[in-house]
């Protein structure tokens, strides 16, 4: 890769290395907000939900397995976004269950493009380190903002 690929393609690397955790798409997007994207029965999901622990009570947030740039690796710009020259920051909420999956997905934050739906495919495909409360793992809710940049 030349120099000049490699400094155009930099600043979208960095950014998006910096990012920390805690137009929209029509598919998330509703009248009163944006709806949760979830694989679980409503009985399952309000159950999850109920099990949630407060961050106040939390000694460990969760973490993403691997660090935050095993989500980066996978990452596609998508070719919405590309063709129409747009980046923007997509935040998503979410709860990481006992066995580390991202659960009840919510689109705070929408970008539009096919952003929205790459982050929700990255959240879904990572793996988690449930948070923990007095040495025991724990569910709870995890915020996590991703900015795409063109270069």
């Amino acid at each position: 890769m030349d120099n000049k690929k490699l400094r155009t393609l930099l600043p979208l690397f960095i950014t998006l290395i910096l990012v920390v955790g805690c137009g929209s798409s029509k598919e998330f997007n509703t009248i009163d907000g944006f709806m949760p994207e979830s694989d679980l029965p409503a009985d399952e999901l309000e159950q999850l939900r109920e099990q949630v622990v407060d961050h106040s009570d939390l000694d460990e947030m969760p973490q993403v397995a691997g660090g935050m740039s095993s989500i980066f690796m996978g990452m596609r710009y998508p070719e919405d976004a590309r063709r129409a020259g747009a980046g923007g920051r997509v935040v998503i909420d979410f709860i990481v269950d006992l066995d580390g999956n991202a659960r009840d997905l919510i689109v705070s934050e929408s970008a539009g493009y096919g952003m929205d739906e790459e982050v929700i495919r990255l959240v879904r495909s990572a793996t988690f380190i449930p948070a923990r409360r007095n040495g025991e793992a724990v569910v709870a809710r995890q915020n996590l903002p991703i900015t795409f940049n063109l270069p």
